[in-house]
């Protein structure tokens, strides 16, 4: 048990949830705490303005897209990207007992703040 708690208090330090809204994007964000449902509610909640800055910004990267086979480059990358945070957000939810539980909601909330960031900084460019 106390590995398994171990492991969950390495995976939020080094993947530290962050708030869309804050001026700085690496700024702490929810603080989730309380019953695993609590910590699994409040990570779905973060993740939901973070999805929608990611479509945005997605949506955003197509447009500006200059030619066909550029745009076409980006819809296979978003494709190959979603299955990707799909495959490696399904393992952490597949570690046993409850840890899973806020361990896959968390990934899902990294990688998708991570992927909106990205997207963001190439239509600047």
């Amino acid at each position: 048990m106390h590995l398994k708690m171990a492991l969950f208090m390495t995976c939020m330090a080094a993947f530290p949830a962050v708030n869309p809204a804050s001026a700085a994007d690496d700024r702490p964000g929810p603080n989730c705490q309380g019953s695993t449902v609590d910590m699994m509610n409040c990570l779905t909640r973060a993740l939901k303005p973070w999805d929608k800055r990611l479509n945005t910004a997605y949506q955003a990267a197509i447009k500006a897209s200059e030619n066909l086979a550029r745009k076409q480059a980006l819809i296979d990358a978003e494709r190959a990207w979603l299955a990707y945070r799909n495959a490696n957000c399904g393992w952490y939810a597949k570690h046993d007992g409850t840890i899973s539980q806020i361990l896959a909601p968390q990934c899902m909330l990294n990688m998708t703040r991570s992927r909106a960031l990205e997207l963001e900084d190439a239509s600047t460019e």
